[in-house]
């Protein structure tokens, strides 16, 4: 199953969005305020959803300004993958597309659909609205 969400005309540059997505210590700011446990590194972050599961996200794999991928480990052991890609469409505005596959059976698919697709819709908005000179 791969959830798919969309930010466009972001008014950050790729290597300021490239850069708050490469670094996991970042992160925290792009999930639900609704974690609890949150460590992290450079390269992973761990953390649990109140009423979800515990999560570690490690990237696995860095294409400056233009991608980042990771590998999503939950305590429900359903192998998941994370991509954060960056678009520059011109000089003023970039595009960003969050992706989350999960190889999750059938008949679970309904029921965590929802919660995916909510998860990727914040994360690029948050990306898409981010106060870059924070960072």
């Amino acid at each position: 199953m791969t959830i798919t969400a969309k930010h466009e005309q972001i008014a950050a540059t790729a290597k300021q969005i490239y850069t708050l997505a490469s670094n996991c210590n970042n992160f925290g700011v792009l999930i639900s305020e609704q974690i609890k446990g949150w460590e992290s590194t450079e390269n992973s972050c761990k953390f649990t959803i109140e009423g979800f599961n515990t999560m570690e996200i490690t990237i696995i794999e860095k294409t400056p300004y233009s991608a980042v991928k990771f590998q999503v480990c939950n305590d429900k052991h359903i192998p998941m993958s994370l991509e954060i890609g960056i678009d520059e469409q011109d000089n003023d505005n970039r595009q960003i597309t969050v992706s989350i596959k999960a190889d999750v059976p059938i008949f679970l698919q309904p029921i965590i659909k929802k919660p995916m697709q909510n998860i990727a819709d914040m994360i690029a908005l948050r990306i898409g609205t981010m106060n870059y000179e924070l960072i």
